[in-house]
């Protein structure tokens, strides 16, 4: 409507006259009031956007009408323009403005002018833009809380803007970039707005890489986020073939003490045996024997799982710790063990022998072991560990190795430990301390002594324990032998354990090797033996040496001793002239050799020694030597000095050693003289009718040389007499010496042709010849010879009486004409008188003359 105003005076209508009205309503709190953003949902906006709000007027009626004053707008975090119209006043517009960050607080309140009554209230979400240089991709598994995902799982991401707080709308974002996983479809805004996520399925196969990368919306321009894909590790479930592992927080191993903390890892694995990535809460407490066990942690990665354990076990008590899933199925590994170990101290013992000897005398050269023996300060037999000792030191030793343990079953009581001793012989000495950490202190210093190594040049010498000989030996008695040890260089010391038990032959029972005073080496080692009990024997012993780990022979051979009897008093005695040598004759004041035979207690022959022996009881002899053995000790030899007369007594008798005298008695010898060439040979046949000149064909002569010296006659020996010079005749007898001495006799055979002469001639030992004999030859006349008589007349058969008949014998024997003598024929005679016979001829014929009656 209108009201148009003139002048009454008709002088026109006033000035803005007329003036129009619209009728408006009467808009109440039932009015309306909202905003649109840029965003897809109106009550989203982004930092200090301008926001277009609209008033729409409302009362019971429906729709209405209204002007701005009926409005009073507020707003709190932002800014409000100014209410305006152009719709007549059905509608009101203005716009609003967003704080400039998207942390503040803004609201858009309406009020009625004119009563306050409120009509409308917004409360509008303030949102930054997200920058793909700073927004980042935090991926955390759904299982696992981790940037790990389990084959096949489910993995949510959670968005942040980076450049400080922000708040973000799901649309900034466009579907991120996956390797090998699949997207869920959907971002998620997550209230107030500065987290988005989606999710992510994980491949199934974990050996494939899985990544994701972040990245804005194609109205943000579709920029990946810079800062690259984010790489998940892909997990599987931990099995029981899952394993734990623990160790001493002090010592770093599964060696701990009794006051030691134990840290327990698992590392689990899946079906297949491969490690996996793990959630909290996979695994059970442990199951732990001589301990207690804290609870499972589970260190960021997923990759483990920790737990420490509280050590309740003794030094040696079983200790073991049995991993458990979560269902309580322990871990197919089985319990884990640990050893606790005592603390040693100073009280623990060192000992060091060398690896040859055994022992704590040990060679040049020679590796050497130590051993050490743990106790505690009590002290009593505990256990340790390597580290619990230092390195071990030395004086003179080398090539120290390290401490190991070598105790049975590895309760770790005992530790060793080599090294090589000194090159030559110095000082040697070992020493071991506790380490540091263990108080520091020495547990043992040890100290060795350092002997030479001898050779095969060694020298070994041997004698009788009771006659000190070295080349004879009773049976049976014992041995002392010593051996001198030597190496190319000279004498040395040298440990006993370097000679073998000697090779022994004609022996037995030979001793250990042992140093001379005591001690385990030295410059002079003995041994002792039993001399075989056969007497003949030759006890041989060799000195053996190791050298280079190999025995040998000592390289100067076997030392030789003969094995002797024992003499008894049934020994025989014998002497003989030195010069005569002919049985108990010695001539005067000769030197006499006496030769004791001897016999056992059996009256065998046997050996002995000449101390066996005591001085011979001699009567008429002098000047007796000492006894001396003789032909490998079977004979006892002394000499003694015959009387000067040949009517002296002289008895030499035999002594034992005890002065008992030989059973055998005083042995008589006969002093004799010395013959010269004043001797006397005479010779004859020894058949009847042979004479000292004729003889008979092949008869046995007799020569007898009567012993005279210068003045008369004497005794003498065979030896006096040269063997006598045969001129014809043959068979000589050898002499034969008379019982008084005082001559010797022989024979010779005579020729045994008839008419030769043959000559026997003698000649004296010192000097000049005897007589000679000088003998003719006859024959042996048999039946064969013949007898012829002739009377004075000349009348062979016819003799007168009282005549003289001449009778003839013709010798002859087998072979014809021979000779013989007188005696060869007996004549006898009846009625005549037979004469003596006779020959002229040599005996070829005999003549005796027969006178008749």
């Amino acid at each position: 409507f209108t009201v148009d105003v003139s002048l009454s005076d008709g002088g026109g209508t006033v000035t803005s006259s007329p003036h129009s009205f619209i009728v408006i309503g009467r808009p109440t709190a039932l009015s309306t009031l909202s905003c649109v953003s840029t965003q897809t949902n109106p009550l989203e906006v982004r930092e200090s956007e301008n926001v277009a709000c609209t008033i729409t007027c409302m009362n019971l009626g429906g729709p209405t009408t209204g002007s701005v004053s009926d409005f009073l707008m507020q707003t709190a975090g932002g800014a409000l323009g100014g209410l305006s119209t152009n719709d007549g006043g059905s509608t009101f517009v203005f716009t609003a403005t967003a704080p400039a960050s998207s942390g503040d607080e803004f609201t858009i309140t309406g009020l009625m002018s004119r009563n306050n009554e409120q009509f409308g209230s917004l409360s509008i979400a303030v949102f930054g833009t997200p920058s793909a240089f700073h927004s980042e991709v935090v991926c955390t598994d759904d299982s696992t809380g981790t940037t790990t995902a389990r084959a096949g799982g489910l993995i949510t991401i959670t968005v942040n803007d980076a450049n400080g707080a922000t708040r973000a709308l799901a649309t900034d974002f466009g579907a991120p970039l996956i390797v090998n996983g699949a997207y869920g479809g959907v971002m998620t805004f997550v209230s107030p707005g500065e987290t988005m996520t989606f999710s992510v399925t994980a491949p199934s196969d974990t050996t494939v890489p899985f990544s994701i990368r972040g990245k804005l919306s194609d109205g943000l321009g579709a920029g990946l986020f810079s800062e690259g894909p984010i790489v998940m590790t892909l997990i599987g479930s931990a099995t029981d073939l899952s394993t734990i592992n623990c160790v001493s927080d002090r010592s770093g191993t599964n060696v701990c003490r009794t006051t030691d903390t134990v840290t327990c890892t698992i590392a689990p694995v899946d079906e297949f045996g491969a490690p996996v990535a793990i959630n909290p809460n996979t695994f059970a407490q442990p199951t732990v024997v001589g301990g207690t066990a804290g609870s499972v942690s589970y260190p960021p990665g997923g990759l483990s799982a920790v737990v420490a354990i509280t050590i309740s076990a003794d030094v040696g008590d079983t200790f073991t710790v049995l991993g458990r899933l979560l269902d309580d199925s322990p871990f197919v590994q089985g319990p884990f063990s640990l050893t606790v170990k005592g603390t040693p101290s100073t009280d623990s013992q060192l000992s060091c022998i060398g690896d040859e000897t055994l022992s704590s005398d040990v060679h040049i050269s020679e590796s050497c072991t130590c051993t050490i023996t743990v106790f505690d300060s009590t002290p009593s037999a505990t256990t340790a560990e390597l580290s619990d000792f230092a390195t071990p030191l030395s004086t003179g030793g080398t090539s120290i190795s390290l401490i190991t343990d070598v105790s049975p079953f590895g309760y770790a009581s005992v530790f060793e430990f080599t090294l090589t001793s000194p090159a030559s012989v110095i000082p040697f000495d070992i020493s071991v301390n506790l380490a540091a950490a263990d108080g520091g202190g020495t547990v043992g210093t040890e100290v060795l002594t350092v002997y030479d190594r001898p050779t095969d040049d060694s020298v070994l010498e041997c004698s009788g324990d009771i006659t000190g000989s070295q080349s004879l030996v009773r049976a049976g008695e014992t041995v002392n032998c010593v051996i001198t040890p030597r190496s190319a260089s000279g004498d040395i010391s040298a440990l006993a354990v370097d000679f073998d038990t000697p090779t022994i032959q004609g022996g037995v029972s030979p001793s250990a090797v042992t140093v001379q005073g005591g001690g385990a080496g030295g410059a002079v080692l003995v041994f002792t033996l039993t001399a075989s009990s056969t007497v003949g024997d030759t006890l041989q012993v060799t000195g053996r040496v190791t050298v280079s780990g190999v025995t040998v022979d000592f390289s100067q051979g076997a030392w030789t001793m003969q094995v002797l009897g024992t003499p008894s008093d049934l020994s025989v005695l014998d002497c003989v002239g030195s010069a005569t040598q002919d049985g108990i004759f010695v001539r005067q004041g000769e030197v006499t050799t006496c030769t004791i035979d001897i016999k056992d207690n059996s009256g065998n022959p046997t050996t002995g020694f000449a101390s066996d022996f005591g001085s011979p009881n001699v009567a008429g002899g002098t000047a007796v030597t000492a006894l001396v053995a003789q032909n490998s000790q079977t004979q006892i030899t002394f000499d003694v000095t015959a009387p000067v007369l040949i009517t002296d007594t002289f008895t030499v008798e035999g002594t034992m050693a005890n002065s008992n005298a030989f059973q055998q008695g005083p042995l008589a010898l006969t002093i004799v003289g010395t013959p010269t060439a004043a001797s006397v040979m005479t010779c004859a046949g020894t058949e009847p009718g042979s004479t000292s000149s004729t003889v008979r064909t092949a008869e046995t002569v007799e020569c007898t040389i009567v012993f005279r010296d210068a003045t008369s006659t004497t005794t003498g020996l065979i030896q006096d007499v040269q063997v006598p010079t045969l001129q014809g005749a043959t068979g000589f007898s050898g002499y034969t010496r008379a019982v008084d001495g005082a001559s010797v006799s022989f024979t010779v055979t005579a020729p045994a042709s008839i008419g030769t002469t043959f000559t026997v001639d003698a000649s004296m030992t010192s000097g000049g010849s005897l007589a000679q004999s000088s003998f003719d030859v006859r024959g042996r006349p048999t039946q064969a010879s013949t007898l012829s008589c002739v009377s004075s007349e000349a009348v062979s058969t016819d003799v007168r009486i009282s005549d003289d008949v001449t009778c003839t014998i013709t010798c002859r024997d087998g072979t014809g004409v021979t000779t013989g003598f007188v005696g060869d024929f007996d004549v006898t005679s009846v009625g005549g008188t037979v004469g003596a016979i006779s020959t002229s001829d040599g005996g070829q014929t005999f003549v005796f003359q027969v006178t008749a009656r």
